[in-house]
């Protein structure tokens, strides 16, 4: 079990009768001297060491393999996911005397896997989060059970459909473009951003923001975007925001920012709306 792969891997053995720890087999370079368990844990990530503890604590059913991943820090100080593959050998009173466990370096897989994700996440002409996750991040914040203030906008192009009859494709998707990395520059540090879709934007902004600086980083936006064209072209959006406190359920306020989008289209488009969500309630002022 344990000697069939060693390559690129490293052993393991714990003695539950001494409580004692031995690291048998080091590809990665581990130290090969028995270690007392407070020195092995240290080896870890600290966000792993309770899967570990746990393992010890409840080893696999006789018979039964284990397998979990953790980070392991390598000499350097980096560290790399492992994947953990563990038995356990019992007494005849059915009591763990040993656990033995083969740890193999999968930091290649799990970049892979990253990177797949990743891209399945983004929206591949603007780089921003697609719908799915950028309604994913949003409801993420929306449920915490602590109470969180946060902004909630959407935006359209105006007359998006325009610009793509008139100046062809290529130049509408560079506008798209250069939309999301305005709103990266200006929104990146503050939450999320996705896009939602054709022309459609949200912007997600995790924490408080006073109105006065909400409004002047939307104006900085929307004097941004209209020099994206020569004139006399030029680019506008029309935004809403809600602003809001968690919890909050995702349908409700994606619909009253949807009503705040569509005020400011009414009012006139190339502006913004914000708004505030309180007891179920929408107070709508003018920014």
């Amino acid at each position: 079990y344990l000697f069939s792969r060693l390559a690129g891997a490293w052993l393991l053995e714990f003695d539950y009768v001494g409580c004692r720890m031995w690291i048998s087999g080091a590809g990665d370079g581990i130290l090969l001297r028995p270690q007392p368990p407070g020195r092995f844990f240290s080896l870890f990530h600290p966000d792993d060491r309770a899967k570990l503890a746990e393992l010890l604590r409840r080893p696999p059913e006789a018979g039964q393999e284990a397998t979990l991943e953790c980070r392991v820090r390598l000499p350097g100080g980096a560290y790399f996911w492992h994947e953990c593959r563990s038995i356990a050998l019992f007494d005849r009173h059915s009591r763990p005397v040993r656990l033995m466990a083969r740890l193999e370096n999968i930091q290649n897989r799990k970049a892979r896997e990253e990177s797949l994700l990743m891209r399945s996440s983004l929206d591949p002409l603007t780089g921003l989060l697609n719908k799915s996750a950028a309604a994913l991040r949003v409801d993420e914040f929306l449920s915490s059970r602590a109470s969180r203030t946060g902004a909630l906008f959407m935006l359209d192009l105006d007359n998006f459909k325009s610009i793509n009859d008139t100046l062809g494709h290529p130049v509408g998707d560079l506008v798209l473009k250069r939309i999301a990395q305005t709103l990266t520059e200006i929104f990146a540090a503050d939450g999320g951003i996705g896009r939602m879709g054709g022309d459609e934007f949200a912007v997600l902004l995790a924490g408080p923001m006073p109105k006065e600086e909400l409004c002047g980083r939307m104006d900085a936006f929307l004097s941004a975007i209209s020099a994206i064209l020569d004139a006399p072209e030029t680019v506008s959006c029309s935004i809403g925001a809600c602003r809001f406190e968690s919890p909050q359920e995702l349908p409700s306020l994606y619909a009253q920012t949807d009503r705040l989008l569509y005020a400011a289209k009414r009012h006139g488009r190339a502006c913004y709306i914000i708004g505030s969500l309180q007891g179920g309630e929408l107070r709508l002022f003018d920014a």
